[in-house]
């Protein structure tokens, strides 16, 4: 049962004071089942632990729901046994919307890596490959397990094997439309048009 509890835990559920203090914990809770998956899950492993994190999502008074981190402790009496426990709350449905934003731009930008019609490769600092998509498989025969991890030198021919574009820093970037030669894993020779930047990090640091 509830014991104690502060004003910012009154105002994330949604409680009055008077309405919560004594009530069983469960009334944060969506369901019965959802109370009781809890307890079994992560108490056992406050015990033993004295501490515990979670991500869980919890029912305000008025039935809305929302995702909290949680830090739940272990109370322990003068004798050392356990008196209660203790929960420190954070709602993270902001982190929450962020990370599915970013999970869903991901897709889309997978989606499009694979279907856009040009090859698409990306290699990283030493020049092995770290993406392939579809339309590389088909220009050059090499199938995604076999060029992902390769030196990109696999398929390249003139004049990339004499100065790699990619990474060479005194060819200006982006590269717009250099004329290449690749050889096909079948042996036979491609001519094509390749464009080519770098790719970085957050900082700004060329990581391929």
């Amino acid at each position: 049962d509830i014991v104690s509890c502060n004003t910012a835990f009154l105002q994330l559920f949604g409680y009055e004071k008077n309405d919560i203090m004594g009530k069983s914990v469960r009334i944060t809770h969506r369901s019965y089942e959802s109370f009781e998956y809890l307890g079994e899950r992560i108490y056992p492993d406050v015990k033993k632990k004295g501490t515990a994190r979670i991500e869980w999502v919890f029912a305000r008074k008025d039935g809305s729901l929302f995702p909290a981190e949680t830090v739940i402790s272990v109370v322990r009496l003068d004798d050392g046994t356990i008196g209660g426990y203790a929960a420190i709350m954070r709602d993270i449905t902001d982190r929450k919307s962020l990370e599915e934003g970013l999970v869903t731009a991901k897709a889309r930008a997978e989606l499009i890596f694979q279907v856009v019609p040009s090859a698409i490769f990306t290699v990283d600092r030493s020049c092995r490959i770290t993406g392939w998509n579809r339309k590389a498989e088909e220009i050059t025969g090499y199938m995604a397990s076999e060029a992902v991890g390769a030196e990109c030198f696999l398929f390249a021919e003139y004049p990339c094997k004499d100065g790699c574009g990619l990474l060479n820093p005194d060819v200006p970037k982006p590269v717009v439309a250099r004329e290449c030669t690749i050889r096909r894993k079948d042996g036979s020779m491609r001519f094509i048009s390749k464009n080519a930047d770098y790719l970085r990090d957050s900082a700004g640091n060329i990581v391929g």
